[in-house]
């Protein structure tokens, strides 16, 4: 599934369940006849499929006349059994899907953790060194633990995981046209295009933007 797709379910009733891929997660919405129920997400961490154990479900459930056998819960809601299959179905369709662009990733991308973990090393120090600094209580005889590995020295070692990591720092920009470009940009390094021409096009999409909305 991509984002925006979406799986549907429907029992004989009229009950369903509509599952939707919303970038990195998938929300889970239980209708009933007539009625709309709450939507459940799950994200990397794949809620589990339990039966139900909750007491005033237990008792809800048996008190209209049905039996808690028939039904389970997903991240505390409350699904049927019958629309069990459906759930794990796309539940494992998504974990293949995401298992497959981790490889991909991992190929396309080399050096993108050793990168990724040296700058997140990197500013902890900086973060560190900075509070040491306003802190009229240290000298300086009590120094954060200096980075482990040079971050610029992997950047270099590593130029297309270096390229992943600028997009995805676009991706997360306040501005949406940037973000946009960034994501673009982090897909397509991430399914092994040339990074400098995948930069290039994030960067004039970007500057396109701004120098056609300078006067607004």
């Amino acid at each position: 599934m991509t984002n925006g797709d979406v799986r549907t379910w429907t029992d004989v009733d009229g009950y369903a369940v509509r599952i939707e891929r919303k970038y990195d997660s998938l929300w889970i919405c239980v209708s009933l006849p007539g009625k709309t129920g709450n939507s459940v997400s799950f994200g990397g961490a794949f809620a589990s499929i339990e039966p139900v154990t909750q007491k005033h479900y237990i008792d809800g459930l048996r008190k209209s006349g049905r039996n808690p056998k028939d039904f389970r819960t997903v991240s505390g809601s409350l699904i049927r059994l019958t629309a069990v299959p459906f759930i794990e179905s796309v539940i494992a369709e998504e974990k293949q899907q995401r298992a497959e662009a981790a490889d991909e990733l991992a190929r396309n991308v080399p050096g993108l953790e050793q990168l990724r973990a040296a700058v997140t090393d990197r500013n902890r120090y900086a973060r560190q060194f900075s509070r040491m600094m306003e802190d009229e209580n240290n000298d300086g005889g009590l120094p954060p633990k200096p980075a482990r590995a040079s971050a610029s020295e992997l950047a270099a070692q590593y130029p297309i995981a270096a390229a992943y990591l600028k997009a995805e720092s676009w991706e997360n920009a306040a501005h949406d046209v940037k973000a946009t470009a960034g994501k673009k940009a982090k897909d397509r390094i991430a399914a092994g295009e040339d990074f400098c021409s995948v930069l290039a096009d994030m960067e004039a999409e970007w500057s396109g933007h701004a120098t056609a909305h300078a006067w607004d």
